[in-house]
């Protein structure tokens, strides 16, 4: 990835964090009314159209954030998940991300054993490091597609990871432990003590 597609990459995700941040004050503005999903649907058309900017972003990125948002949510109100209220993300302390969710779009190809190339939306073909096989690419990967992908940025730069779907054949049937054959044994021999024949030490 040469230094243009890093900073396009770079800004696409700065995009994702504003496109999340503008649905939690969309969402939350109201209190004790939260916005439907058609409503933030439409929030975020009408923004891409007034917003230039936004534009760099690609819009199956701003649906995924959407999705993503609402997900949070459905956490939060889920009792059994840990997961704490979604909030406004800050820019020096989130997480930079960019999600490709079209996995038909990526056109994944195998340049040797360490490298492969994949494309990315308003970016262009860039080469990532091959760790390991992949469903539906590689021999070694077994039956599967890519649905999709996320770019992430770490201290060492950005790095990608498929969503996978595979296939995986039903279990077979338990038919539980063989039937074995159990002897019986006899009660061990008690035989009682003659307290008579004792000798008598008491004297």
């Amino acid at each position: 990835m040469d230094q243009r597609q890093i900073a396009v990459l770079d800004g696409q995700a700065h995009h994702a964090r504003t496109v999340w941040n503008l649905l939690h004050e969309f969402f939350t503005f109201r209190q004790g009314r939260f916005a439907s999903l058609a409503q933030c649907d439409e929030a975020i058309r009408l923004a891409r159209k007034e917003i230039d900017w936004l534009k760099d972003l690609p819009a199956q990125a701003a649906q995924a954030v959407l999705k993503t948002y609402r997900q949070a949510w459905k956490n939060f109100f889920n009792p059994g998940h840990p997961a704490g209220r979604p909030t406004f993300k800050s820019r020096f302390s989130s997480r930079m991300a960019v999600d490709v969710p079209q996995g038909r779009d990526l056109n994944i190809t195998r340049i040797n054993r360490r490298w492969g190339a994949v494309a990315i939306p308003k970016l262009g073909r860039v080469r990532f490091r091959w760790t390991q096989d992949l469903p539906g690419v590689t021999k070694g990967g077994g039956e599967g597609k890519i649905t999709g992908a996320r770019l992430v940025k770490e201290t060492t730069g950005w790095h990608i990871v498929f969503r996978t779907q595979t296939m995986h054949a039903p279990p077979a049937p338990h038919q539980g432990p063989a039937p074995r054959c159990i002897g019986t044994t006899q009660p061990p021999d008690r035989r009682s003590l003659d307290v008579e024949a004792l000798p008598y030490w008491g004297r």
